[in-house]
C-alpha cells in the first residue's frame, strides 16, 4: 500500500460529515455518527439552523450544562436506539441506567428533548 495515502472514515468536517463532535461542560470531546443523534430534537435543530458549513468547518455542538459522564451515557443511548430500531428483533432489552444517574439524566433528556 502507498504510504502517502491517508484513509479517512467519515470525519466531522464539512457539510457532508458523517460524525459530529459533542463537547461536554468539562471539556471532553465525544464523536458520534450524526444520524444517531436525531433522537434529540435539540441537536437536530442546532445542526439545521447552523450556517452552511464550509469544507474546513467542524460539526461541533457544545453543552455548557451537561458533564461528560452524562453525555457519554446519552451517546450510548443514541447508539442503542439506532441499533435496535434499524433491525427486527423479537424483544429489545432494557437500556441500563444506574439509579444514581436517573435524576441527572432526566434533566439532560429535557435539555436535549429526547
Amino acid at each position: 500500500m502507498d504510504e502517502n495515502i491517508v484513509l479517512t472514515y467519515g470525519g466531522c468536517t464539512g457539510p457532508d460529515a458523517e460524525y459530529i463532535k459533542l463537547i461536554s461542560s468539562d471539556g471532553h470531546e465525544i464523536y458520534i455518527k450524526q444520524k444517531y443523534t436525531i433522537v434529540s430534537k435539540t441537536i437536530k435543530e442546532m445542526l439545521q439552523t447552523r450556517k452552511i458549513l464550509n469544507r474546513g468547518d467542524e460539526n461541533v455542538v457544545r453543552f455548557e450544562d451537561i458533564t461528560s459522564h452524562l453525555l457519554v451515557k446519552v451517546c450510548q443511548y443514541f447508539t442503542f436506539k439506532a441499533y435496535y430500531t434499524s433491525r427486527h428483533f423479537q424483544s429489545v432489552p432494557r437500556f441500563k441506567i444506574d439509579e444514581a444517574m436517573m435524576g441527572d439524566l432526566l434533566h439532560v433528556a429535557n435539555i436535549l428533548r429526547c
